[in-house]
């Protein structure tokens, strides 16, 4: 049986090599997205358990509605995934006016996202 404690356990697991420096799931902060109240939860417990601040933070997800509007009216800068194109069903349509969202970055694929990530880092190091 997965109980919440036990999802939590199999988190704290690496995956292939990844450790999660925290994990905070909807079952514990009592409210699922697009619901503000998830996005405060982590803004507020980022910033206590990881000294990371708001403007630190990149939300990045597929849908529009639930992930991208709310992030964008707790102040968080996001990233879309835009798996399927930029008219996925899932996604959304990023023309429609109940999107009020503003984009930092866009990308087809995470794998897309990851390279651009490594190259970022690559440049500063140099």
């Amino acid at each position: 049986m997965w109980t919440q404690t036990r999802s939590l356990e199999h988190l704290w697991v690496p995956i292939n090599g990844i450790n999660f420096d925290a994990v905070y799931m909807a079952e514990h902060i009592g409210s699922y997205k697009p619901d503000l109240h998830s996005f405060e939860y982590m803004i507020e417990y980022a910033g206590a358990d990881l000294l990371v601040a708001r403007n630190q933070i990149l939300h990045t997800a597929q849908a529009l509605w639930q992930d991208h509007v709310p992030a964008r009216k707790v102040g968080l800068d996001s990233c879309w995934i835009m798996r399927g194109g930029k008219n996925s069903a899932m996604g959304g349509d990023l023309d429609e006016p109940a999107y009020s969202v503003s984009l930092a970055y866009r990308f087809n694929t995470l794998c897309e996202m990851a390279g651009a990530v490594e190259n970022a880092f690559q440049m500063l190091s140099k």
